[in-house]
């Protein structure tokens, strides 16, 4: 942890837009007519939001997030603590992209689980791929429209209490 490198997550998505100079003063464009860096910084905005309602009321929510060092480019959206787990959060604006980062984080810390949120329907994959320096990585990888985030910590605990399948 580095208290020098943060990411500010705002109380409402809407507190956004001035900022970056999104026109929602008036009739907000549609999501496809807004340039991609947009789109990718209002999902983790939207996403960091939903991940605060995941930790106790009483406490002020803590979200960190991993960037790679070394001066190579790459970062995982968010890293949160759920029960006594680690569990990388990676935020994409759209319905496809590459998770490089977080295919090489998996490797490097080798945790069972990560999540994806995006526009894309609910699911669970098994993920057993090359990271792009060629390690095996093999994880489960939750995937969740970003709206659901805020049910995240009901998904993963139905996903931790079930039995493991024969074998392993």
């Amino acid at each position: 942890m580095k208290d020098s490198f943060r990411k500010a997550v705002l109380a409402d998505v809407g507190l956004l837009h001035p900022l970056v100079g999104t026109p929602a003063s008036s009739v907000f464009p549609k999501w496809g007519s807004l340039v991609a860096d947009l789109r990718a910084r209002l999902s983790e905005q939207l996403a960091g939001q939903q991940l605060r309602l995941l930790t106790d009321p009483h406490r002020d929510a803590e979200l960190f997030y991993w960037q790679r060092g070394g001066g190579r480019p790459g970062e995982v959206d968010y890293v949160i603590q759920f029960q006594s787990r680690v569990v990388p959060v990676e935020i994409k604006a759209g319905a496809e992209g590459s998770m490089k980062s977080l295919h090489q984080f998996m490797f490097d810390r080798n945790f069972p689980l990560a999540v994806r949120a995006d526009r894309s329907l609910p699911g669970l994959a098994t993920l057993d791929l090359k990271t792009p320096r060629g390690d095996h990585v093999h994880y489960e990888l939750v995937s969740l429209p970003v709206y659901l985030l805020w049910n995240l910590g009901e998904i993963l605990g139905h996903r931790w209490r079930r039995d493991p399948p024969v074998g392993e």
